[in-house]
């Protein structure tokens, strides 16, 4: 593939034009920066993205770099993510779908099946999914027989996401100290100079030999 050139103006912001919003994310860019764009959302790794769009291997980084400095190009990123990512409305109806989820779809004649056509409508309620085969031997022959379990998303947690987005329930986190008791607190007001001058000496010597230990292990 041959390489995209950047010209200063490439990289330099576009405060004269207002971009459209409701024009799609790669609308501006080259093909070359579409697909950098589609492969950094993937891991956030702008060398790795560079050389997937078919930037030099050897100019990779400074690539990367350089695109990530494109005004443009980081509307496109930011756009992308924004077609790509689950509105609140989306994430509230699919956790309602799990949380009014039954077995109901997946069984048939007594049996978990996957292959009907309602389980296939459902599938989205599945956690897990487990087959085993077993093979039975015979005189005339052999039969194999696939035993499938299934597991849910979790309807309750579902049901507590949905009150949670909703406001119906807050999560409280209460701290304490040493076996449940209140969090001691030492009254400084009581305090001589001299002794505040001694606590504050000790908890520098403890920042201090934090911060020697820390560095020490590094290379």
């Amino acid at each position: 593939m041959d390489q995209e050139e950047f010209s200063p103006d490439q990289n330099a912001p576009d405060s004269a034009s207002e971009p459209d919003e409701y024009a799609p994310w790669y609308e501006g860019l080259t093909l070359q920066q579409q697909q950098f764009v589609e492969e950094y959302c993937k891991h956030g790794k702008g060398a790795e993205a560079a050389r997937k769009a078919g930037y030099s291997e050897h100019t990779a980084k400074e690539q990367a770099s350089r695109l990530l400095t494109n005004v443009n190009l980081l509307r496109a990123i930011k756009r992308y993510f924004e077609e790509r990512s689950m509105s609140v409305e989306e994430a509230i109806d699919k956790l309602t779908t799990w949380g009014r989820g039954t077995l109901h779809p997946f069984l048939y004649t007594g049996e978990v099946s996957l292959d009907t056509p309602l389980a296939r409508e459902n599938i989205g309620l599945l956690k897990e999914v487990e087959q085993v085969k077993t093979t039975h031997y015979s005189e005339t022959g052999s039969t194999e027989t696939v035993k499938t379990k299934i597991k849910l998303n979790d309807p309750m947690t579902a049901v507590r996401n949905i009150l949670e987005v909703r406001g119906k329930i807050v999560r409280k986190i209460e701290h304490s100290g040493p076996g449940g008791a209140p969090i001691p607190i030492d009254d400084v007001t009581k305090l001589t100079d001299e002794e505040l001058r001694t606590r504050i000496a000790a908890l520098r010597a403890t920042i201090r030999a934090g911060t020697v230990s820390e560095d020490s292990g590094e290379e």
